[in-house]
This record gives C-alpha cells, sequence and structure tokens, in this order.
C-alpha cells in the first residue's frame, strides 16, 4: 500500500480508503514471534528450576516478577513445550471384609496361587503357576508351561500337600477358600 501511495502520490488515507483496507493494518508491527520466544524461554529456565511447578504456579511467578502477558497466550506456549504435569492416577483401595482373617501365623496356613501369563518370541504364550506361602513368602511353585489343565493343576497341589502339608485356606485372585479337612 505504501508503494501505491508513493506511485501515485496519494495520501495513506485515500489509498485505504479505495482498497478497503484500514490504516492500522498499515502501520502494523508483528512482535509476536520475539514475546514468544521470550515467554519459552522464562518457562524453560522455572521448569528447570521448580520441576513441580503446573502452569497456575509458573503464570503466577511470571505475573509477580513483572511480566504482564495474557494467560491464554502463556498457557498456549505452555503445551506447545509440553511442560504440562501429569495428573497422578488416584489408586483404588481395597476394603477387606475381615482384615484379622487374611493375616497368616503360621507357616503352611495360607498358600497364595496365581497365574500368570507371558508371550515368547511374539509367537507362543506360556501361562505360569506360582504357589507361596503367606507367613513365610517361600515360593513353594513355579512351573510354566503352554496351558493348564484341571487334572494337571490338582496333581501338582497333590504332590505339594504330600511335600509340606495340607495348608488351612488357599487364596486365588477371587479370594480365599478353605480347604475341606475331609475331601482328598
Amino acid at each position: 500500500m505504501r508503494t501505491v501511495a508513493g506511485e501515485q502520490q496519494a495520501s495513506m488515507r485515500r489509498v485505504c480508503r479505495v482498497l478497503g483496507q484500514r490504516r492500522a493494518s498499515v502501520y502494523y508491527k508483528l512482535r509476536r514471534a520475539n514475546e514468544d520466544d521470550q515467554i519459552a524461554d522464562q518457562l524453560k529456565v522455572l521448569t528447570m528450576r521448580h520441576l513441580n511447578w503446573g502452569f497456575r504456579l509458573l503464570f503466577n511467578y511470571l505475573r509477580l516478577v513483572g511480566h504482564c502477558w495474557n494467560h491464554k497466550k502463556v498457557y498456549r506456549i505452555y503445551r506447545s513445550l509440553e511442560l504440562n504435569l501429569r495428573k497422578p492416577i488416584k489408586r483404588k483401595k481395597i476394603k477387606r471384609d475381615n482384615p484379622n482373617t487374611l493375616a497368616a501365623s503360621a507357616v503352611n496356613q495360607d498358600w497364595s496361587l496365581d497365574f500368570l501369563s507371558d508371550k515368547v518370541n511374539s509367537e507362543t504364550q506360556i501361562r505360569i503357576l506360582n504357589v507361596m506361602d503367606e507367613f513365610s513368602r517361600k515360593c513353594l511353585l513355579a512351573v510354566a508351561q503352554p496351558s493348564f489343565k484341571a487334572r494337571k493343576l490338582m496333581r501338582y497341589l497333590e504332590q505339594m500337600v504330600e511335600t509340606y502339608g495340607r495348608p488351612q485356606y488357599i487364596r486365588c485372585d477371587n479370594g480365599w477358600s478353605a480347604t475341606a479337612a475331609g475331601v482328598d
């Protein structure tokens, strides 16, 4: 527009009116790039110094120091730098009905039985049977096989009963169950 005004020797006001532009757009100077770099530098320095500070603390500190940047601009740069903190996961507490009954007071009183599974070489799946004594935290059995049939599991448990004796309780993922004293 300035070149048009210079060639035609017309005033800027007249050229803007003919072209349908505002005069403010002619004199506007972009300051955003320099300001964005300055904000990014300040945010990087502050996050290195204060690792646990989130956006709100950083922004309030910048305001206290004397920077009068808009919070939306600072937040946009904060997100583009990926400085946002991850929210901690709230873990669900397991409610125990009878916490006194869960504690083992002697060896071979309670056993924990659990199955784990894993893939080897991204092809074959292996299942692992783990049996632990609750009181001594000793691993009584750890067997890895492609699959466990019920008969095979019963055979392993019978061998363990012969070796270690019969437990009062066997605890599984589904809870605990009392072993029958008379049933073999």
